[in-house]
C-alpha cells in the first residue's frame, strides 16, 4: 500500500506543478479572477494533500490505506471539479466541490482516529531506511559519544 501512496503522491504533485504552471502562464488573460481564483485553490489543495500522501508513504506506517485512499479520492473530487468549474464556467460543479473536501477531512480524522487508537504506531526500522534515518542514527551515536550519562560512566571509587 505504501507504492501506491507514493505513486498517487507523486503523480498528484506533478500534475498539480504542471496544472499550476498551465494555470500561471496559459490562463490569466483567458479566464476571470474568480475562475483563476478557482484554479489556484484547485492547486493549492492538490499539492497540500500531494505533499502529505508523499509523507505519510514515507513514514511506511501500517493501516494507513484507507485514509490514503480518501485523500486521493478527495483531491481528485475537490480540485478537479474546482478545475473543470474554472474552464468549463459551469457553476453547478461548485456543489460536487463540498464532497471532495468532506471527503479530504475524512481521510485525515480518520488518520488521527487510528494514530490515537495506536493502530498506526511507527514500525521498527520505519526511519532507518535511507539517509535520513542513517543521519538520525549518526547524530544520536555523536551525541552519546561526547555526552555520556551518568549512568554509563565508569567511576572508579578511591
Amino acid at each position: 500500500m505504501n507504492r501506491f501512496i507514493l505513486i498517487a503522491g507523486s503523480l498528484l504533485a506533478g500534475l498539480g506543478v504542471a496544472l499550476g504552471a498551465f494555470g500561471a502562464h496559459g490562463l490569466r488573460n483567458v479566464l476571470g479572477a474568480a475562475e483563476l481564483g478557482w484554479w489556484n485553490t484547485a492547486v493549492q489543495y492538490q499539492m497540500w494533500h500531494a505533499t502529505g500522501l508523499l509523507a505519510l508513504g514515507a513514514w511506511r506506517l501500517p493501516h494507513t490505506g484507507p485514509a490514503a485512499i480518501l485523500l486521493v479520492l478527495g483531491t481528485l473530487v475537490f480540485s478537479g471539479s474546482l478545475y473543470v468549474m474554472a474552464l468549463s464556467g459551469w457553476r453547478v460543479l461548485g456543489m460536487i466541490t463540498p464532497i471532495g473536501g468532506t471527503l479530504l477531512i475524512a481521510g485525515w480524522l480518520l488518520l488521527a482516529w487510528r494514530a490515537l487508537r495506536g493502530e498506526v504506531a511507527q514500525r521498527r526500522g520505519a526511519v532507518s531506511a535511507g539517509w535520513a534515518g542513517s543521519a538520525v542514527r549518526s547524530l544520536v551515536r555523536c551525541r552519546r559519544r561526547r555526552y555520556p550519562s551518568r549512568e554509563r560512566r565508569s567511576v572508579e571509587p578511591r
